[in-house]
């Protein structure tokens, strides 16, 4: 549990999804169902951003 606490993508998860929560609840044009959306979609982003370092760290220094 304390290593998904302390990763960066939950945090930043977490951090998308309170804000959009907190948007739609003050929003009287958009639905919450259309800041999900938008917040699924900047998860992936970034989800998808942190593969890639992640991918790259992990070969880092290798020579073939």
């Amino acid at each position: 549990m304390k290593k998904l606490l302390t990763s960066s993508v939950f945090q930043f998860s977490f951090m998308i999804l309170a804000g959009s929560a907190a948007a739609a609840g003050f929003s009287e044009s958009l639905t919450w169902k259309e800041w999900l959306s938008e917040s699924v979609i900047i998860l992936g982003i970034y989800a998808s951003k942190e593969g890639v370092k992640y991918g790259v760290s992990a070969y880092e220094g290798k020579n073939e």
